[in-house]
């Protein structure tokens, strides 16, 4: 039997605190070394997002293997990343295909491997019905990784859109031609052979929707808390009336391609072909988690990191 360790352990909307919490009974033991505050995370602490409390939330793990059998190719001391479970944790313990090896420099930012490997299955899953350009709207961490990994095969071809200015500068900055206006966004959509919706705002999807020609490819890719008055039918009826293609690419509807995306975005990360330092972030201390899921990050800020 595993010692507990100390965690965030969240135990009605917007309440919580450190505790001692059971480790699992999972390969791969791994001291936390931080942890990324997923918008799915916020929705649980918020209330919005049904969950079995008490429980300790986050998944977007970076941390050291304590512990892991023979054969699994992770010897005690490696610092990895990449899926896990009950994070906010100075312990956690994950089935060994679930993390990879990242660079061992000292720096935070590999905390965001798990959104890098749901841009890397967004990507993958993306079924183009025709010709055209690849459009991603929402600019935040999720947009800009989507981006990241489409441009290195297509990179003529991929166009960002965001609502938000300072987001547009950003990405322009960093290389992405950008859609100036409302109407250069709905133009591109037109044209579009897939779409990626990163911005987790229904609405956002709905006016996408609106905008897709026939036999268009649409990829949702955040995860949506509005509770909005639009009905679900409505999108459904024009999906299926527009012969629009979706996929719901949250990691685990790749299947067994996971293990194949997890190794993919181990690689991506460690000859240099994505980068993850521009993404800016926030950190705050385990004992502070409660304020990093009360709020999501600013404009200018991709990430809120709890640091264990």
């Amino acid at each position: 039997m595993r010692e507990p360790a100390e965690a965030y352990v969240v135990t009605g909307p917007g309440q919580g605190g450190l505790a001692e919490w059971p480790v699992a009974d999972d390969e791969v033991v791994i001291d936390v070394e931080a942890c990324g505050v997923c918008h799915r995370d916020t929705g649980v602490w918020s209330g919005q997002v049904p969950a079995a409390l008490p429980g300790v939330l986050g998944h977007e793990l970076l941390g050291r293997v304590a512990a892991a059998p023979a054969g699994s190719g992770l010897a005690p001391g490696t610092r990895v990343a990449g899926l896990g479970s009950a994070s906010f944790a100075r312990r956690t313990a994950v089935p060994a295909w679930q993390v990879s090896a990242v660079p061992d420099d000292g720096s935070l930012t590999p905390v965001m491997f798990e959104p890098l490997v749901c841009a890397v299955n967004a990507v993958s899953q993306a079924r183009p019905l025709r010709d055209g350009p690849i459009v991603v709207v929402g600019l935040g961490l999720l947009g800009r990784l989507v981006l990241d990994v489409a441009r290195l095969e297509h990179p003529r071809l991929v166009l960002g859109a965001d609502a938000d200015p300072l987001r547009r500068a950003a990405a322009a900055r960093a290389g992405v031609t950008v859609a100036g206006t409302e109407d250069d966004t709905r133009a591109a959509i037109a044209e579009a052979a897939v779409v990626f919706e990163c911005s987790g705002a229904i609405e956002s999807l709905n006016d996408v929707t609106a905008a897709m020609r026939p036999a268009g490819c649409l990829v949702i890719v955040s995860h949506y808390q509005s509770r909005s008055a639009l009905r679900a039918s409505v999108l459904l009826d024009a999906w299926h009336r527009g012969g629009i293609a979706v996929t719901n690419a949250v990691p685990w509807t790749a299947g067994p391609n996971l293990r194949d995306h997890i190794r993919t975005a181990g690689a991506l990360l460690a000859d240099g072909r994505v980068d993850l330092s521009p993404y800016g972030m926030t950190v705050f201390d385990l004992a502070e988690t409660g304020r990093a899921l009360t709020d999501w990050p600013g404009r200018d800020v991709f990430r809120h990191v709890v640091k264990a």
